[in-house]
């Protein structure tokens, strides 16, 4: 709570008014960190030390002021070169000054997003404002923490890692170092229970005096403290794309018998014919039932008792035994991890704002694939990611592919985005995009084109949405011959083992969704020679930029390598946004004039991605206007979270 009266002192806000008022030109600036690199490259330890420490004490009491931020890039410059061995170049630098002053960098997977966020999170740091660099995973943030931590102890700086696998009493005490590395989640539902802890107190009044009451547990239980800088890492992924769904907090409440009623209503889906008794509509992801399938659900539970004999009851129950039956799949939209279910974050996070995810089917997932069934929840407290990062006094980001999101980043971020040139010209080479009209014909063609690479010395890595789709071609490729690398999306210690064998000469990897996110795949040996990564994407994604980025693995830092796209009319981004009539016409195209079906089927695909795409941004806006409004209904009870 001390931290709290600290955010609102008049030396923070004169800070953020400072570096506002000091915005000069990239140009100007660099000409100021290039100055200071210069006279410190001649400075001995000890006067670095010294340096380091008056620094401090400027920043302090001057703020952010474009000269003392030059100089502390060039510091921070300075001591990576002797700690970690890696000399910054001219786009970190940009990169860094840009999340400084309130923008998104783009930069290139490859080009070193982790060390260039150390630039502005030392510069905040040393001038007393806590920082939080927000990561996808709680193995981003202890990787990235651990690979820092030796250039900020050299600047005297405290480092903390907070993760969902720590007691709240160490993630607490994580969230008091200068700079704390945090998984996007963990620190939303940490925001939120403290926000549920500030209920207990009526107004400002009730909280000044707990803030200088020692004894009040709230010094005790509260877990941040505050929201004063953000470094988002893969800001796309954080602010856009995982924006879909807000965050709530919840506690059981007895389910009495309802495991019984859920096998009983799947029990009764099972029964039911399709599509005489009802009609899948995969683009809308719902299910409606018919005339015939009222009629025959009302046969099947002629005998029922309670509940059951509510013609409304029993059908809304049996539809949603079916979405989770139909639309639902396993490995795809949830994966069942030690007993428990849990929601695919590319797919099903879409999924929840659309009729198949209604209430209770958690639960109705759970019972079709025999888990322990989780109790029924009450809501204490939700939060969006847009409300959330609305209310930190800074951020900035950065990103390997998001300047086509800029319109949005402004609009509910305020956030400007900056590309920045890559430090070396690419040599990716892309290869004819190719569609076939089958499933079956695009595997094969995957396995011959593994083959053919293979065959030149090099390593293949090719992208899945799905671990089904993995293990299939997984066998495949076995059958071949090819003992093919699985990588799945938990991402751990074992997994950064596996993932350094990637680039050797031969290696074929298979990676489902983003799983190699955020890794440095280098070539081996005698691998650069014969033509380096060859990456193959073997379906769309529902997002295109994840597309790019699978892409993006392949040539990173200037080294050679390709990409090409594999994929079938049959794909399930295809059906699920096409129209029915568009596939059969293209389906007959592909019979009788195949030279017309390519385009017409390249067409429709990348239409499906364009509306999958479409769906999501509705989506977010609907989480935007929901926020809005609550805060219109709620504002005069104070239950707003």
């Amino acid at each position: 709570p001390g931290f709290i009266e600290k955010l609102g002192s008049r030396l923070f806000h004169d800070s953020l008014q400072r570096l506002k008022n000091n915005r000069l030109s990239f140009h100007a600036f660099a000409r100021m960190v290039k100055k200071e690199q210069l006279r410190i490259d001649v400075v001995d330890a000890q006067a670095l030390s010294a340096e380091i420490n008056q620094l401090r004490l400027q920043l302090k009491r001057d703020g952010l002021r474009a000269r003392l931020v030059a100089r502390c890039f060039a510091l921070v410059s300075a001591v990576a070169d002797q700690q970690l061995g890696i000399s910054l170049h001219d786009g970190q630098i940009l990169g860094g000054w840009a999340m400084l002053h309130s923008m998104v960098a783009e930069m290139k997977p490859g080009e070193g997003k982790t060390l260039m966020a150390t630039l502005p999170a030392c510069t905040a740091a040393l001038a007393g404002i806590p920082v939080h660099i927000i990561t996808l995973s709680d193995y981003h943030a202890t990787h990235d923490a651990e690979l820092m931590t030796p250039l900020y102890a050299a600047l005297g700086l405290t480092v903390g890692v907070s993760s969902t696998t720590q007691e709240p009493e160490q993630r607490r005490e994580s969230y008091r170092s200068d700079i704390t590395y945090c998984n996007n989640k963990q620190l939303a539902f940490d925001h939120l229970r403290d926000r549920l802890i500030l209920k207990k107190y009526s107004g400002q009044l009730a909280l000044r005096l707990a803030t200088i009451d020692q004894t009040d547990p709230l010094h005790e239980d509260f877990m941040l403290p505050g929201l004063c800088f953000a470094l988002v890492d893969d800001a796309d992924s954080v602010l856009i794309d995982q924006a879909i769904t807000p965050l709530i907090v919840t506690r059981a409440v007895d389910s009495g018998n309802k495991r019984e009623v859920l096998q009983h209503a799947l029990s009764l889906a099972q029964q039911l014919d399709h599509p005489a008794d009802y009609e899948v509509n995969e683009s809308a992801q719902n299910i409606e039932l018919s005339a015939s399938g009222s009629i025959h659900l009302d046969e099947l539970t002629g005998n029922a008792k309670g509940l059951w004999r509510n013609s409304r009851y029993r059908e809304d129950l049996v539809l949603q035994a079916l979405k989770a039956q139909r639309l639902f799949k396993p490995d795809q939209h949830y994966r069942v991890i030690d007993g428990r279910i849990e929601i695919s974050p590319q797919t099903a996070e879409a999924a929840m704002n659309t009729p198949a995810w209604d209430r209770g089917m958690q639960q109705m997932l759970e019972v079709k694939e025999g888990c322990e069934i989780s109790g029924e929840q009450e809501t204490l407290g939700r939060i969006s990611y847009q409300r959330l990062f609305q209310r930190y006094l800074m951020m900035g980001g950065m990103s390997g592919n998001i300047s086509q999101l800029a319109n949005e980043l402004k609009s509910v971020y305020q956030l400007d985005v900056m590309s920045l040139r890559p430090a070396q010209k690419s040599r990716r080479k892309r290869y004819r995009a190719r569609i076939l009209p089958s499933q079956e014909q695009k595997w094969a063609a995957i396995v011959e084109r593994i083959s053919e690479i293979r065959q030149a010395g090099r390593p293949v890595l090719i992208g899945t949405r799905s671990q089904a789709d993995s293990a299939l071609l997984a066998q495949m490729l076995a059958d071949t011959g090819i003992n093919p690398l699985l990588l799945n999306p938990e991402q751990n210690d074992e997994q950064a083992a596996s993932l350094a064998l990637v680039g050797q000469a031969g290696q074929v990897t298979i990676a489902t969704e983003l799983c190699a996110q955020g890794t440095d795949i280098r070539p081996g040996p005698g691998v650069e020679a014969a033509g380096g990564l060859h990456v193959i994407l073997a379906e769309r994604h529902e997002i295109g930029r994840l597309d790019r980025y699978f892409h993006q693995l392949s040539a990173r830092r200037g080294t050679a390598g390709s990409y090409e796209t594999i994929t079938s009319i049959q794909d399930e981004l295809v059906i699920q946004y096409s129209p029915h009539w568009s596939l059969t016409a293209t389906e007959i195209a592909w019979k009788i004039l195949p030279m017309l079906a390519r385009p017409l089927s390249l067409y429709l695909s990348a239409r499906a991605q364009k509306s999958a795409e479409k769906k999501q941004l509705n989506a977010r806006r609907m989480v935007l206007r929901s926020e809005e409004y609550l805060d219109n209904v709620l504002a005069f009870t104070g239950l707003r979270e």
